[in-house]
């Protein structure tokens, strides 16, 4: 080796030497920093990110316990973020506190409905949290340290000159004995400046609230009642005769008609009783401004009503009235099945008993007619059968007034008290003229359900709520004036 040669490798020496000692130097620095950063600030990292994890993991825990299951919790925290999951146990706790109550899983499920699509590796609220935060456990990975004999002499200097320590400050970093509390110096600086995700994939989660209200209206829920209560009550006098209408109504005064409009909430707490003559009227009146325009999330409107379930039933219910029109309706069709009517030669619709007779009587060839939903037959010689006249009811007696008109509009009649009377023994079970007022008889419950006809469980409690519904139904409407079997008045006295 010549001169220059060693002279060249004394000094490149020298200089590995000099700057090995420099990178020792600085690594005790670098490394002597972190410990200090680590004395003043781990501690603090650790505890705040431990105290957020717990605080979310334990919200989870909250909503899991009411009824949310861990997929859709966990779904809730990745695709919302750590706001929706605090944002939600807020929601739940207020409720519960101001109700004196506890969220259950159906109530859970209809403040938030997660997606079916949804998958995820977590399976747990540890593992789901941790990764929110970044702060999961990862298993180190030693660096990979190249034998000095694999390597060439560049590579050595190379190696000699820097990457050693650059691998020794990484390992002394990520080193979990090095830092506090199973984490390492690398760990605790990203929990110092991170932050966990608060609106996750997807962004904030939309709750229904409106689950979550309690029992008192607000102002704006009392006022919407307010008028809606007007509506009702005139839809439900609109339903009444005018005797009842005006019973309803009015009540005697000091005026000099002798009578004042009564309040309207009175008017309507008395139609809405379910024992009252006037209850189905006031049904029909619901049901129809509900279809125009709902209240049944009104709060209001369900404490008026008795609660939910009571404006439920009559919301959900049909009438009576309704009930016996359409059992009418598919009689008569069957009735004109099985005498081989089509709607080609359909018989003629006639109104009253009178045009029956002189439609036999013209139409010799014909054999039925339809009378009000009712297929009207030719019997013999002896013309339409109908029913038999009225025998021994009165006719309601025609008011008298002085001078022979009505002059006020609340004017009393002379014969009041005869009217009166007539209404007491008789209204409700004949019109005006005697002729008797027949309904559909009363409907009762199977004891048995056909299995072919209702095949499952469901089918057959849907079917018996609509009986039983009709049962009360007839019973508010014609249990005092109607036998429940015939359909016919009762007579005086059978009350």
């Amino acid at each position: 080796m010549s001169l220059n040669l060693l002279s060249f490798a004394g000094g490149v020496a020298e200089g590995i030497s000099d700057r090995k000692s420099e990178l020792k130097k600085e690594l005790r620095d670098n490394k002597k920093r972190q410990r200090d950063w680590l004395a003043t600030y781990g501690n603090k990292a650790l505890n705040e990110t431990k105290q957020k994890q717990e605080s979310v993991q334990s919200a989870l825990d909250d909503l899991k316990a009411r009824g949310l299951d861990t997929p859709d919790a966990i779904q809730l925290l990745q695709k919302h973020g750590v706001g929706s999951v605090l944002e939600l146990s807020k929601y739940v706790k207020e409720y519960e506190a101001a109700n004196n109550t506890t969220v259950d899983s159906d109530l859970m499920n209809k403040l938030w409905t997660a997606a079916d699509d949804f998958t995820t590796t977590e399976t747990t609220f540890e593992a789901a949290v941790a990764k929110v935060f970044g702060t999961s456990a990862g298993a180190a990975t030693a660096p990979v340290i190249q034998e000095a004999e694999d390597r060439n002499f560049f590579e050595q200097l190379k190696y000699n000159m820097g990457d050693r320590y650059d691998d020794e400050l990484e390992d002394f970093l990520t080193d979990a004995s090095e830092g506090i509390g199973g984490k390492s110096i690398r760990e605790l600086r990203a929990m110092s400046v991170s932050s966990p995700s608060m609106l996750g994939t997807e962004g904030s989660a939309v709750f229904d609230r409106s689950q979550l209200r309690g029992n008192e209206p607000t102002a704006g829920e009392a006022r919407l009642w307010k008028n809606t209560t007007n509506i009702i009550v005139r839809e439900a006098l609109k339903n009444l005769s005018p005797a009842d209408r005006q019973a309803v109504e009015m009540r005697e005064s000091t005026s000099d008609s002798g009578f004042s409009v009564r309040d309207t909430d009175d008017i309507f707490f008395d139609l809405a009783d379910p024992d009252g003559v006037y209850f189905e009227a006031f049904s029909e009146a619901t049901r129809k401004v509900h279809e125009q325009n709902p209240f049944s999330n009104n709060r209001a409107a369900t404490g008026a009503y008795g609660g939910q379930d009571a404006l439920d039933s009559i919301l959900n219910s049909e009438s009576a009235a309704t009930i016996a029109q359409r059992e009418k309706e598919e009689q008569l069709q069957e009735d004109l099945e099985a005498a081989n009517y089509t709607e080609a030669n359909k018989p003629s619709e006639l109104t009253s008993v009178d045009e029956v007779q002189e439609y036999f009587d013209n139409n010799p060839d014909a054999n039925h007619v339809i009378l009000n939903d009712e297929l009207i037959s030719r019997d013999s010689d002896e013309g339409a059968t109908l029913p038999p006249p009225t025998e021994g009811i009165p006719t309601r007696p025609v008011p008298r007034y002085t001078g022979g008109e009505k002059t006020r509009p609340l004017q009393k009649p002379l014969n009041r008290r005869a009217i009166e009377d007539w209404d007491d023994q008789y209204g409700g079970k004949y019109n005006p003229d005697a002729t008797p007022i027949i309904v559909e008889p009363r409907e009762t419950m199977p004891e048995t359900f056909d299995e072919t006809k209702f095949d499952t469980p469901a089918k057959i409690r849907t079917e018996r709520g609509r009986i039983t519904n009709g049962i009360a139904n007839w019973n508010r409407q014609y249990k005092k004036t109607h036998d429940p079997v015939t359909g016919k008045p009762l007579s005086s006295g059978s009350q």
